[in-house]
């Protein structure tokens, strides 16, 4: 498994169109306006955890992506979700600048736009701009080609029109990952896991420090204590406090 601790985070906005994307597997990139003479602040190997619309009840996370239609739900807008709650985590594999209508089929379709289904000869490409219509007024109102409906999409975050400014943007590839803030790692690193051999350090009678090991273990029983513990071999338990005091062997 891969260690993401030294890694840069940043935080990403995306719709609840683009969130639902991304869980299904459509969306495998990004293009985000870049300002005149400014260079992409994120960088390839960078990670990305996604900003999305939802609500805290209870002790529990609610996303809009998830009831896209539910407006009786007070939502909080994806601006406001601090990093604990997101679901969803993006390491950056490649990133480029180009003229946003140098965009191509491919690329557009790897942006995640929908496609309902075919029907000869259009293919009925999701129209984003297309809200408050009847079943038959947003079936005719699709496209025939992702880079369409990629315009459409485009427009519904940035205005209509903006389209045609063909602007800068940053291109970001990426692939999905596990979330690292769930993982553990040890003094140097090394990411661990329930069960794993690990030495901490104590004094002796003499006051030398020396190695004590035990295995590493998921604290159930007293979480408020710790969230780990250690069970050295010599039958003592330990609270983990402090991960740079726990070295895996």
């Amino acid at each position: 498994m891969e260690n993401f601790i030294n890694r840069k985070q940043h935080g990403m906005l995306f719709n609840s169109s683009m969130v639902q994307a991304l869980l299904s597997g459509r969306k495998t990139v990004t293009r985000r306006l870049l300002k005149p003479k400014n260079k992409p602040k994120i960088g390839v190997g960078d990670l990305i955890y996604v900003k999305e619309t939802f609500m805290e009840c209870e002790g529990k996370i609610i996303y809009k992506a998830d009831y896209p239609n539910n407006e009786v739900i007070k939502w909080t807008p994806a601006l406001f979700m601090p990093k604990k709650h997101s679901r969803i985590w993006l390491e950056v594999t490649e990133i480029r600048v180009e003229k946003l209508q140098d965009i191509t089929e491919e690329e557009a379709i790897a942006e995640g736009i929908l496609c309902f289904e075919y029907v000869e000869p259009i293919g009925f490409y999701c129209n984003y701009l297309a809200k408050e219509l009847t079943y038959q007024q947003f079936r005719e109102a699709q496209f025939a080609t992702a880079t369409e409906s990629y315009k459409s999409l485009w427009e519904s975050i940035n205005g209509v029109g903006a389209w045609d400014e063909n602007p800068y943007v940053s291109v970001i590839q990426f692939r999905r990952i596990d979330n690292p803030c769930t993982k553990v790692f040890d003094a140097n690193g090394q990411l661990l896991q329930a069960g794993d051999r690990v030495y901490s350090y104590d004094y002796d009678d003499n006051g030398k420090p020396q190695r004590v090991y035990g295995n590493f273990y998921k604290n159930i029983e007293y979480p408020q204590v710790s969230d780990w513990y250690i069970a050295y071999d010599d039958g003592k338990e330990c609270a983990v406090l402090d991960m740079a005091t726990v070295f895996k062997v």
